[in-house]
């Protein structure tokens, strides 16, 4: 069989294994997911899968992998500029934005620890690290930055306000601290 031939048969069966993912993560939790489901419901057999990945941790590095550089590729640019305001804006926006998948994967609380991976990825990644080295205290501007991370997944298990609001109080919060995001006028939520 020729080189070519075979390229097209790997990619269908690493295309097929990944929309069988993707399909199962719109049902399960990641951890839910097994080897012997995936392989059902890409119509493959084992021992094809582990002819490409080594285990199921390999396949989910992968899909990290895929939804890290989705996410590098849109705050990259802004991060670069040094505007606080425009990466927690950029940030906040690619997560409510981005695709149908990706927003499963990484804003679905039953996939907290897959969401924690790719932040924790983003966080150390080298754009990040240059804006933390320009800072006095690097390690306590990452810690800061983590926060940014935080809020938003708190929000998106109570959604009192809307993303506007979010951005707005995340970026006085983060600039000004407590006393400044305290003195903030809010919209009633309590009833």
């Amino acid at each position: 069989m020729d080189e070519k031939h075979m390229d097209m048969r790997v990619k269908r069966t690493l295309k097929s294994v990944q929309q069988a993912f993707y399909s199962l993560a719109q049902e399960k939790s990641l951890d839910e997911i097994t080897i012997t489901c995936l392989t059902q419901r890409a119509g493959i057999n084992r021992k094809t899968f582990y002819l490409h990945y080594k285990s199921m941790d390999e396949l989910m590095q992968a899909v990290s992998e895929e939804s890290y550089q989705n996410m590098m590729n849109e705050l990259e640019p802004v991060v670069e500029s040094g505007n606080l305001d425009s990466c927690i804006r950029a940030f906040y926006q690619y997560l409510k934005n981005c695709s149908g998948i990706q927003r499963i994967l990484l804003c679905d609380s039953r996939n907290q620890a897959f969401y924690n991976k790719v932040i924790e990825r983003v966080l150390h990644s080298d754009t990040f690290q240059t804006i933390y080295r320009r800072t006095p205290f690097p390690s306590l501007t990452q810690a800061y930055m983590s926060c940014i991370s935080t809020i938003y997944q708190t929000w998106l298990t109570e959604k009192a306000i809307n993303i506007e609001e979010l951005i707005q109080y995340t970026t006085t919060l983060i600039n000004g601290g407590f006393r400044a995001a305290e003195s903030m006028e809010l919209p009633d939520i309590t009833h």
